[in-house]
């Protein structure tokens, strides 16, 4: 990518290169509504054409950021005539949500809150997803509301958008530059999700199965070994039942007013940190002071191995500190700190059926929200395996979480990179060299 030094002019959506065209989104493609089909019809459920609505769209990060969990046939193919292509641009158009947005991995239906693009020989898709993308404030800012109580982008209006567009062959380059990261931050996240299937089967094997290696190598349980009554069920002869205090140091945060967020700074893990894959999601951050920082991890500063579960909001949400963090912990967080357990075994029995269900167990159930306090997870009974079987299965399962903790953190750097190129090149105040 080089920096050139170019001629801009001035448009209505401000300053872009000469060369390119401002472009309405009717010029570009063929814009499609989607809809809902009846819910009593089965015969249009079930297919294997995937069925898109907001709430499928996971965030704004990657080009194909989407996880559906109902199909439709080939029934509502012919009926609705609305069936899209591979890489069609999807943008959600109401409320809240606006400028949610994916492209279609494959044909692909949405419901009737999203608008979408086929895009014409002209253009290139993936150019358009990011443009738009890099224009979402103004888009909601100048096409959304139009005086509704819920703000709303009909197909009609939807049409209008305006876009700053080059040619093809430069649309492309661009998209490229791009997408090589998206590529790696997919591929990235794909193996993450590989490598906690591998984690949690080889967790469930040992220690829900009871089928890690014996003395001679071969599985406990079907091999004869002695298994014992508890309340948790039958377990291994040798090993025991107790509560989180006696195999680690539960802290909770420190019961002040909340610091003040500066710019930059020590930080103090938030609620929002926690991910669902029990990894910590540094999209937003809550910096402080350093007096601040200080006080606040009078109690504990977390490091590697450490896990954190949340007391309100997610209640019951589970992570893992990675390699190299230091930091300390804010409301509605709980650290946990392995001392008799080792962190591998700790945070894979805390993110299993057996964690979830104690930790469910201790949660007190409001009329409007749950919570779990730090008596409540000091009540949490943990299985106790025998010190050489925690052992073995530290040296197993601990280099495939560090593996998925360095994998997060590159994607963190490369969404940070890719989200500082993208109004540049999108501007065309960075030029990338057309081949």
């Amino acid at each position: 990518m080089i920096q050139q030094k170019l001629k801009f002019k001035e448009t209505k959506i401000g300053m872009i290169p000469e060369g390119w065209e401002i472009k309405r989104i009717a010029e570009i493609g063929s814009v499609i509504t989607g809809k809902t089909p009846p819910t009593k019809e089965a015969k249009f459920w079930g297919g294997n054409y995937p069925f898109i609505t907001p709430t499928d769209i996971r965030d704004f990060d990657v080009r194909y950021s989407y996880h559906v969990e109902r199909f439709l046939s080939e029934e509502w193919v012919k009926a609705s005539k609305s069936l899209l292509p591979k890489d069609s641009v999807c943008f959600v158009c109401i409320g809240s949500t606006i400028g949610k947005m994916c492209l279609t991995k494959e044909p692909s239906f949405t419901n009737q809150q999203i608008n979408s693009i086929m895009i014409d020989s002209k253009n290139d898709p993936k150019f358009i997803f990011y443009q738009l993308r890099n224009n979402k404030q103004r888009i909601k800012k100048e096409y959304g509301g139009g005086g509704a109580a819920k703000e709303i982008i009909s197909k009609s209006t939807f049409e209008t958008i305006t876009l700053g567009l080059p040619e093809l062959n430069e649309q492309e380059t661009i998209a490229s530059a791009l997408s090589s990261l998206d590529d790696k931050i997919e591929l990235n996240r794909e193996m993450n999700t590989t490598l906690e299937k591998i984690g949690q089967a080889l967790f469930k094997h040992w220690f829900i199965d009871f089928e890690f290696p014996n003395e001679k190598g071969k599985p406990y349980k079907s091999s004869g070994g002695e298994m014992v009554d508890s309340e948790l069920g039958e377990i291994p002869e040798g090993w025991g039942i107790d509560v989180l205090p006696e195999v680690s140091l539960v802290v909770d945060c420190l019961h002040t007013k909340k610091p003040e967020m500066i710019q930059e700074g020590p930080l103090l893990l938030q609620v929002y940190n926690i991910s669902t894959d029990g990894t910590l999601d540094f999209t937003e951050k809550y910096p402080v002071s350093e007096g601040d920082y200080r006080e606040w991890i009078k109690n504990i500063e977390v490091k590697e191995g450490d896990c954190l579960v949340t007391n309100a909001g997610r209640v019951g949400a589970v992570a893992q500190v990675p390699v190299g963090f230091e930091g300390g912990i804010g409301r509605n967080i709980t650290a946990i700190r392995p001392v008799g357990a080792t962190p591998a075994y700790l945070f894979r029995y805390l993110f299993s059926s057996y964690g979830i269900g104690e930790i469910g167990r201790q949660t007190d159930q409001g009329t409007v929200l749950d919570s779990l306090n730090v008596k409540g997870i000091k009540k949490i009974r943990i299985l106790i395996p025998r010190r050489e079987v925690m052992d073995r299965f530290e040296e197993i399962a601990r280099p495939v979480r560090e593996k998925v903790e360095r994998n997060k953190s590159e994607n963190d750097s490369l969404m940070a990179i890719r989200d500082s190129l993208l109004p540049r090149l999108m501007s065309g105040q960075i030029r990338v060299p057309v081949g």
